[in-house]
């Protein structure tokens, strides 16, 4: 792992106390840490035997994206078989309910000028319930129809 501040260890600390599932159900590790010498932005790479979960945070707002075992820590690419390394979570979970709405994620409003932790707490409650769909899906497990549905979802 590279580790490159005290404002990523600050950062992976949140996410560690915010989705501690992600490291005790689902094995998740630090791959990757960074920040910039001015910490405005902080990224933090987790990955599993499926799948690597990037979360970035810019001026304190905190965003997530799921990514293939190949997606590259710093950029956001799509690779030879069609399927994006790197999908914006908001938009995987979006399709996913779609798909199974009987899974309902603990409703927790974010709020305008919502902390930073208090952020990862809303992500965690929309992820929770998603994550074995998510994660089989980045871990190619999903069928190029299941990929084709996604890209024809977020296209609408």
């Amino acid at each position: 792992m590279c580790d490159n501040g005290d404002k990523s260890l600050e950062f992976l600390g949140m996410v560690r106390r915010q989705l501690p599932y992600l490291f005790d159900l689902y094995g998740f590790e630090p791959e990757l840490r960074i920040d910039d010498r001015n910490a405005e932005f902080r990224l933090v790479v987790l990955r599993s035997d499926q799948c690597k979960i990037r979360f970035y945070m810019w001026q304190d707002v905190p965003e997530i994206s799921l990514g293939t075992l190949n997606a590259p820590a710093r950029e956001s690419t799509s690779n030879n078989s069609g399927t994006a390394d790197w999908q914006d979570v908001n938009l995987v979970l979006g399709f996913l309910k779609r798909l199974h709405p009987e899974l309902r994620p603990e409703i927790i409003k974010q709020k305008s000028g919502s902390t930073a932790e208090e952020t990862l707490a809303w992500y965690s409650a929309r992820l929770r319930p998603y994550c074995d769909l998510a994660f089989a899906a980045f871990a190619h497990a999903a069928s190029p129809d299941w990929w084709q549905a996604y890209n024809a979802f977020k296209q609408s």
